[in-house]
């Protein structure tokens, strides 16, 4: 089990199983947004190290960076929580981002397997995402749960 303390989450993971010990897969971790990229390679390497070792799996690793510097970038994270909890079907979120500067907004959601509307949630939300930060590019991202519950 990873635990590492600049690590905040792991999600999107991928296995593909290619018979004993032939295991390939892709993660992401959310890691602060100040880290420096010698700092992000030397724990993507710890972490693909450790896969390697314990699980026999070739992992790649990618980045979600977690804004850690505005409070008005967490207002902004704020009021689009406050939009998918309208949702129940939505059951995670990550990967959330604000970009300032260039006026982007990206965030992953992930619908119920259950949900027999995922298109139209998505661009529900998406629709009210828009709405309220319009001078915003939105970039969501609708994620599959695939997980046995």
């Amino acid at each position: 089990m990873l635990k590492n303390p600049k690590v905040y989450g792991v999600y999107d993971l991928i296995l593909n199983n290619y018979g004993e010990d032939r295991n390939i897969g892709s993660l992401h971790v959310e890691v602060d947004d100040h880290m420096t990229a010698k700092e992000i390679q030397l724990l993507e390497r710890e972490i693909a190290y450790l896969c390697y070792e314990k699980y026999h799996t070739v992992m790649t690793v990618g980045v979600y960076a977690r804004n850690t510097e505005s409070e008005y970038e967490a207002g902004i994270k704020k009021r689009v929580a406050d939009i998918i909890a309208a949702y129940p079907d939505i059951i995670q979120t990550h990967g959330f981002y604000v970009d300032e500067k260039n006026k982007i907004i990206s965030l992953d959601i992930i619908i119920s397997f259950e949900c027999r509307d995922p298109d139209g949630i998505y661009k529900e939300v998406h629709s009210k995402i828009a709405e309220n930060f319009s001078d915003f590019t939105i970039q969501l991202v609708l994620d599959k749960d695939y997980a046995l519950t």
